[in-house]
């Protein structure tokens, strides 16, 4: 099998395979930087990854004694991503093998693209491992950002607010929009932050870095955590809210991760900086959706009864999240597509 000659320096034998090359329906296999030309001008159709042979699993193809592909199909929940643009699955034996090749940076959370992402040639969304930081504006003006369309908040609706929220999807797709504007990783710092996040990705072999919308942080509390619509019980001027603890995002979390051999410290951050105890102070995470002029959404823990909140309204707490407009200083935990 060879790759193609329309990228100019072609990768003519085994020799030439790297673990996060692309791999084609034909065959043939290229850097990811290349993949928009090799579907392009190779009218082919990207398949899959080549990753180690550690990170087999079924359904896996054996490419040679060294390299299996891996099909953008066989992407499972749980699933530890790489720099180099491979998965594996996210057992210790797994992971720890494929550490030896590449840096765990993400676990793969959602495996159902939106409709717009799935027509940019992606399969699934993997949380960061690490806080890209935790202390940055949303913007540094209160004034609407003017390149998408507001996430309307209903107060006393929690249905029709759960149906809003799960239509903002398409983190990505405001990322770029946001970078068109003059100036933009100083106007929105927590954009700048989340694309900016340290962990090395494959240019052209994913998304890379991105601010989560307020649906795709609702996928994360689904799949981490198995709270589903039903279970969000109050939409009010302190946010839509669930009273619970917020142990099972949080622990469904560090499980996988933990299950998978990786260390918290060295590999990884807890989601919220949480163990075993209750949170010391209030604290959130900034969300891609926009409310209104004043206010995005933010994902808030709330000290004492442990509430999970989406918060974009202000409320007369002081110092809290849902006291917060754009210009207050929040968390920041990054999201890619690949």
């Amino acid at each position: 099998s060879t790759s193609f000659e329309v990228i100019g320096a072609p990768y003519a034998s085994y020799t030439d395979i790297q673990a996060g090359d692309v791999y084609y329906a034909n065959g043939y296999w290229s850097r990811p930087a290349d993949k928009k030309d090799c579907e392009e001008y190779g009218a082919t159709t990207a398949t899959g990854v080549i990753a180690p042979v550690a990170a087999k699993e079924t359904g896996d193809t054996d490419l040679t004694s060294a390299y299996v592909v891996k099909p953008y199909s066989g992407i499972a929940l749980g699933d530890i991503y790489y720099s180099a643009g491979f998965w594996s699955p996210g057992t210790s034996a797994a992971v720890t093998a494929c550490k030896a090749v590449s840096a765990p940076v993400a676990l793969v959370y959602s495996i159902t693209p939106t409709t717009t992402d799935a027509g940019l040639g992606f399969h699934a969304y993997a949380m960061a491992l690490k806080d890209a930081t935790r202390s940055c504006k949303w913007s540094t003006e209160l004034t609407s950002v003017g390149v998408f369309s507001p996430t309307a908040y209903t107060n006393g609706d929690v249905s029709a607010t759960v149906a809003s929220f799960n239509a903002d999807r398409d983190g990505y797709t405001k990322m770029l929009a946001v970078m068109e504007i003059s100036d933009w990783a100083t106007k929105f710092p927590a954009f700048a932050a989340a694309r900016n996040y340290s962990a090395a990705t494959p240019a052209g072999g994913c998304s890379g870095w991105f601010l989560p919308t307020t649906g795709q942080m609702k996928d994360f509390y689904l799949n981490m955590g198995g709270w589903t619509d039903a279970q969000w019980t109050t939409a009010n001027s302190n946010g839509l809210y669930k009273s619970a603890s917020y142990k099972p995002v949080s622990d469904g979390f560090k499980d996988k991760l933990n299950n998978a051999g990786l260390v918290v410290g060295t590999d990884y951050e807890y989601f919220f900086n949480e163990n075993t105890t209750s949170p010391s102070s209030h604290r959130a995470y900034w969300l891609a959706s926009e409310n209104n002029a004043s206010y995005a959404f933010s994902l808030a823990l709330q000290n004492g009864d442990s509430n999970y909140h989406f918060s974009p309204m202000n409320t007369g707490y002081a110092n809290t999240p849902w006291n917060s407009t754009k210009t207050d200083s929040w968390w920041v935990r990054s999201i890619l597509a690949f």
